[in-house]
């Protein structure tokens, strides 16, 4: 069970840590340089300040941010009908609580 959940993350890791030893290493294969200092191209800032956005721009993104607002929460509204209705006889797994608990927060 914990093998087929998270299989793929193991072999990734395992990998890594595999290409790491002399013997491979030894083989001239390149590996990617990352910098010392994480920053974005031409030293630019990541976020913007809100208000040198347009005025514009900040209504044109208010539409789709309410149309995946009520998608989401139509998507959520389903399925948890669906999931507790009697007459589909799902049976409901141990993380099912959870994800209600998260998403309702």
């Amino acid at each position: 069970e914990f093998l087929s959940d998270f299989g793929p993350i193991l072999v990734i890791l395992g990998m890594s840590c595999v290409s790491l030893l002399p013997v491979f290493t030894n083989l001239g294969v390149e590996f990617l340089q990352v910098p010392a200092v994480r920053q974005l191209y031409n030293g630019r800032d990541l976020l913007l300040p809100l208000f040198d956005v347009p005025v514009w721009a900040r209504f044109a993104a208010a539409v789709p941010a309410t149309l995946l607002t009520v998608l989401f929460y139509l998507d959520h509204l389903i399925s948890d009908r669906v999931v507790n209705s009697p007459r589909h006889r799902m049976t409901k797994g141990p993380a099912y609580n959870q994800v209600r608990l998260v998403i309702r927060e």
